[in-house]
Parts: structure tokens; sequence; C-alpha cells
């Protein structure tokens, strides 16, 4: 997820992740899962603020992310 400087702080992630889990539950999908890099921290504060719970680590295109997930 990336915004232009300008749009920045605008609230547009938590929109976003609202429409992202409304879709999700529209369609009977329970759960989200997201990664990210251990040195993104932006990210990381914003998944934990939408309710995303750490899950720890996992290997993805060749190195270790940080899983996280949100169910109902």
């Amino acid at each position: 997820m990336a915004f232009s400087s300008k749009a920045r702080g605008g609230g547009l992630s938590h929109e976003a992740f609202q429409l992202i889990k409304d879709f999700c539950l529209s369609n009977q999908i329970d759960a989200i899962r997201v990664d990210t890099q251990e040195e993104n921290k932006v990210m990381q504060h914003i998944l934990s603020r939408e309710g995303f719970a750490y899950c720890g680590l996992i290997q993805f295109d060749g190195g270790p992310k940080l899983a996280y997930e949100w169910d109902r």
C-alpha cells in the first residue's frame, strides 16, 4: 500500500482497509492475511490500528516477513 506524500495523514489507509474488510465480509471471507517487512514500521502501525494481530515470521519472496491476520 502506498500513497503520495500529499495524500498521507488523511485517513486513506483506514478507508482502504475498511473497504477491503467490507468486501471480504460481503463475500463470506472471514479472514485477511497481510505480510510486511520488519523495517516497515508505518505499515505495522496501520495493521495494528486496523485490528490485525501479529502472527509471527514467514518466508516469502526470498526473505522473512512479518505476518498479520484479521478475522471477524
